[in-house]
């Protein structure tokens, strides 16, 4: 499904890094210790996806919920993540 000619796919594409870079800057490691093992979003509505970010950290897996407004306006992305789960 697309909207306005951008893909979920194009969406988690241009989202991923900058959610990683918030997690690293909130938990105060390097964005580049997390490597990403799986990253969806859903179409929710117009502009809102949701979805799951899995990652792991030092041997640790972590699972967020993430949420992405897309603002049609300005073609800029707003987000949240929520971490839920840690083994």
């Amino acid at each position: 499904m697309s909207c306005g000619g951008v893909s979920v796919e194009e969406i988690e594409t241009e989202t991923q890094a900058a959610i990683i870079e918030s997690i690293s800057e909130t938990a105060d490691i390097s964005s580049s210790n997390i490597d990403v093992k799986e990253y969806t979003l859903v179409q929710e509505s117009d502009n809102i996806y949701t979805g799951v970010l899995k990652t792991e950290y030092n041997d640790m897996t972590q699972t967020f919920d993430v949420k992405v407004v897309w603002d049609h306006n300005t073609d800029k992305y707003t987000y949240e993540w929520e971490l839920k789960y840690e083994q």
